[in-house]
């Protein structure tokens, strides 16, 4: 059987990041969607390509 580690009380500070941290994943995941769904849509690419460089003015 497998014993569970005793539970910390956690501080106010790191429950405030553990929040933040899920509102951003959430946010991330909603604008990846809302990117996939435009290239979808408008069938074109928007997201960069790995590797590629910035045009030189």
């Amino acid at each position: 059987m497998k014993q569970k580690a005793p539970q910390v009380p956690q501080s106010d500070e790191v429950r405030a990041l553990q929040k933040a941290l899920a509102e951003a994943e959430l946010k991330n995941k909603a604008l990846e969607t809302l990117i996939d769904v435009a290239e979808e849509t408008l069938k074109i690419n928007i997201r960069k390509k790995p590797g590629a460089r910035q045009s030189s003015k």
